[in-house]
């Protein structure tokens, strides 16, 4: 049973925004462009395991995906979390075409594609930590401690994966997609003797839930953005042209004809990664170029989003619309 479904990652929306809005040369859009294909090709990889996992037997399992928690003073992100009552499999998916190496010696991972090779982080590492911190929070939440594995998963049809430089026991931590099942059978088989009973594995997902954290990117700060350079207006969701015009209740694009009732949406998703999180009436006003102070009470109030104070001053909470978004 799938607890949490996998959103389009909030950096990779917020790239999007960055790219329509900020005009040409206020920032480096070449390293904001390649970054946002990255992204991309990354979700979808871990939606293709999605896609795998879903046909696990649906009471056997809790499925987490893209879960992002608090430990310490920081957060640590894991891409996929399987729990049982028997154990819990923590998942590193990578989206990457080529040939892939590891080398322990430097702790990194090399691919190289098309004679070029690039460095990455290492994912055994990710999951080692990973495993760390997932025990902390069963300690954390008093909650028994049940085996933990890991898995490093390679989504790309392609993918060659040179590993003769690892250990047995890290060689068995890796695997394509294509090979998941395979993977997860033998876990089943190891770890036969339920550890949590029923509600304590609805209290781990219900605290897992909880606790969950989107990660908000600070954009503008980190490609120096000058809120100046930030566009104006309703922006298409048609064919990104701005800006739509308000006329008999709908925006129409003025570019291409399309017209929706629900454009701003997209919009004040743009607003949330570009300015921030939380708006006022007459912030909308500003950022959607709309002088009607009625049609932007009737906006905030469509939105049903948790809001403080009950003046003109009131601020709207934008975050949970990135809850809408796969």
């Amino acid at each position: 049973m799938i607890k949490k479904h996998r959103n389009i990652p909030p950096r990779m929306l917020g790239l999007e925004s960055l790219l329509r809005r900020c005009r040409l040369n206020s920032f480096d859009r070449e390293r904001a462009e390649k970054e946002l294909i990255n992204r991309k090709a990354g979700y979808k990889g871990e939606k293709s395991v999605d896609y795998t996992l879903s046909l696990l037997a649906e009471k056997k399992y809790f499925i987490f995906q893209d879960l992002r928690l608090p430990h310490g003073d920081s957060h640590f992100q894991m891409d996929t979390v399987l729990v049982s009552k028997s154990f819990i499999l923590l998942m590193e998916v990578k989206n990457l075409a080529g040939i892939i190496y590891f080398e322990p010696e430097f702790d990194q991972m090399i691919r190289e594609l098309d004679g070029k090779k690039e460095g990455y982080p290492n994912p055994l590492t990710q999951v080692k930590r990973h495993k760390y911190q997932v025990k902390h929070w069963l300690d954390r939440h008093k909650l028994p401690q049940l085996p933990i594995e890991t898995l490093v998963v390679f989504s790309h049809p392609s993918t060659i994966i040179q590993a003769s430089n690892l250990s047995p026991e890290q060689k068995k931590q890796i695997t394509h997609s294509t090979n998941l099942f395979s993977k997860i059978g033998p876990m089943e088989r190891r770890y036969i003797n339920e550890i949590l009973e029923t509600k304590e594995m609805k209290k781990l997902a219900d605290s897992f839930i909880k606790n969950h954290t989107p990660d908000l990117p600070n954009l503008i700060e980190q490609f120096h953005i000058q809120r100046n350079n930030i566009l104006k207006g309703v922006h298409c969701p048609k064919c990104y042209s701005l800006p739509m015009k308000r006329d008999y209740g709908k925006w129409t694009c003025s570019a291409c004809d399309f017209s929706s009732r629900q454009a701003h949406l997209d919009s004040l998703i743009d607003y949330l990664f570009l300015i921030g999180p939380t708006i006022t009436n007459q912030q909308l006003r500003h950022f959607l170029q709309t002088p009607s102070r009625y049609l932007a009470t009737d906006i905030l109030t469509s939105l049903n989003v948790k809001r403080q104070g009950s003046t003109k001053g009131t601020t709207y909470q934008l975050l949970s619309l990135l809850e809408k978004k796969r």
